[in-house]
């Protein structure tokens, strides 16, 4: 279901409506747009209706948690469930908290600029092990694992290494009668 989160404690969901005038597609300009007053609200609805296509945060939420504590906790529900994609996933700040604009705006692009280096680099490795298959390059891959897994799941580097080898990475290699044989690479 596509749908979009508006958090503003104070204004209407309208006004977020307001703002959004164009859109190249149909089907995310006429999801219907869901308000969350707070930081807990926000939660539930992403936990029950899955990532939005859009959020609309506000920083200042009253007395509780921030908008800014809602992009953190959003970091942390990617990093937990993978929902994030180069193509699902936008939003806009409409703060009059320039700062705390600015901190929301900045954990979600340098988080997400992370996230999709290291899935553009495996990617790039996994085409390159497909196509050539060398033990070198397999390990190349568990490495760049490795590293996501410390960066992005924050592990310490010998769960991100059992984990990467755990991944059942396999290597191959051809024998003299040209039939590939394939095994498991071990760290």
């Amino acid at each position: 279901m596509l749908w979009k989160l508006y958090l503003d404690d104070m204004r209407p969901v309208e006004f977020a409506r307001d703002l959004y005038i164009y859109c190249d597609d149909d089907e995310k300009f006429n999801a219907p747009w869901h308000q969350a007053h707070n930081f807990g609200e926000a939660v539930a609805l992403v936990e029950t209706l899955g990532l939005p296509i859009q959020i609309d945060f506000d920083h200042d939420l009253g007395d509780g948690p921030t908008g800014f504590d809602f992009a953190k906790w959003l970091v942390e529900y990617d990093q937990e469930h993978d929902v994030i994609t180069q193509d699902n996933f936008n939003w806009t700040v409409h703060s009059v908290n320039p700062e705390g604009a600015n901190n929301i705006d900045a954990l979600l692009k340098s988080y997400l600029k992370v996230k999709f280096a290291f899935s553009e680099l495996i990617e790039l490795v996994c085409k390159y092990c497909d196509e050539k298959a060398t033990c070198r390059v397999c390990r190349l891959h568990q490495f760049i694992r490795m590293l996501e897994f410390i960066f992005l799941k924050k592990m310490t580097p010998k769960k991100a290494a059992k984990m990467a080898n755990d991944e059942n990475l396999y290597c191959s290699k051809q024998d003299e009668a040209g039939d590939e044989e394939r095994y498991r690479i071990a760290v």
